[in-house]
């Protein structure tokens, strides 16, 4: 899997399930509002160092960084590729990064951690059936 791929892969393994519950349904509308036409809305861009996966506000919509040594590592299928873009696009949903801007950097690790523990969890309610998609086994 290459980062160009994320949403093209994720995108696909959604639809290959969405049809039959109205919850992922919903997701999957929101991923193909996002793509846009042909995956024109939904940049994904190859950024070395940043660990994993992060959501940035760019000039032309929404841009989703990953780092290809992430990618390469540990996003070997269409669902783990739906499980990064879930992630990240989740977080933005939520406001997550952007409620918690005055806290210390310890402070900041913490609550990280804890709201990807949380977004994980609905991902897996959501679109996984409980049981996370085959990144969440390498990565935990």
């Amino acid at each position: 899997m290459t980062p160009d791929r994320l949403v093209a892969e994720a995108v696909a393994y959604a639809a290959s399930f969405a049809r039959d519950d109205p919850r992922t349904r919903r997701g999957l509308w929101l991923l193909h509002t996002l793509a846009g036409p042909e995956g024109t809305g939904l940049s994904v861009r190859a950024v070395h160092g940043v660990g994993s996966a992060r959501l940035r506000a760019g000039g032309g919509g929404p841009v989703i960084e990953v780092d290809p040594d992430f990618v390469a590592e540990h996003v070997h299928d269409p669902a783990s590729a739906l499980f990064v873009l879930g992630h990240e696009l989740l977080h933005r949903v939520r406001g997550d990064l952007s409620r918690f801007v005055a806290v210390d950097q310890a402070t900041w690790h913490l609550l990280g951690l804890a709201l990807d523990l949380f977004v994980d969890a609905h991902l897996e309610r959501l679109w996984f059936r409980g049981h996370g998609a085959p990144l969440c086994a390498r990565l935990y």
